[in-house]
């Protein structure tokens, strides 16, 4: 498909304007199931004033979120979590729901740059599958990355969007 003379992979839509910078595309990814996940770790999650715990992200639910914390105190970036998928998959890619909720706080803890990591293990993870940055908006972000065996997901936030301390998610999918 060409779009403004740009060719862009069949089935795929474009990653940046109407021009195809990556040469990974999967056009018929699905979304792994997840049931049998499990929460690995999460360096931060709050508690006390709100239910921001980690597991929120595969309950299926797009009103509860992982926090990381802030009463008390703000726990510093970088933040992550690391997810059990439950059994190895090849997965090549991701979905970041950020927070749906409105008003003055809404953007807050959106994740800015990112990188993501696979592992068999989840003690080795080598180097990240996937390293961007996130758009500052509510909207479900896709990142894809070439296939990569693995039970164990782990995506780090290294900023938020408006320079805070905070991550927060509503959801989180694993494609393969």
């Amino acid at each position: 498909m060409t779009t403004s003379g740009a060719t862009v992979t069949q089935g795929c839509r474009p990653d940046r304007g109407a021009h195809q910078l990556s040469t990974v595309c999967l056009p018929n990814a699905s979304v792994i199931s997840r049931t049998g996940w499990s929460l690995k770790y999460t360096d931060s999650q709050e508690t006390a004033a709100e239910n921001g715990v980690a597991t929120n992200v595969f309950d299926g639910n797009i009103s509860t979120i992982w926090h990381t914390k802030y009463t008390g105190g703000n726990a510093p970036m970088p933040h992550e979590i690391q997810i059990n998928l439950g059994a190895s998959y090849s997965v090549s890619g991701i979905r970041y729901l950020p927070r749906q909720d409105g008003g003055s706080g809404a953007a807050n803890g959106r994740i800015g740059q990112y990188e993501v990591y696979a592992s068999t293990d989840g003690v080795n993870w080598g180097t990240a599958v996937a390293t961007g940055t996130f758009a500052n908006n509510a909207s479900q972000k896709e990142v894809r990355f070439t296939a990569k065996s693995g039970q164990y997901l782990r995506l780090r936030a290294l900023s938020e969007v408006n320079g805070n301390p905070w991550t927060t998610a509503a959801e989180i999918y694993a494609l393969n």
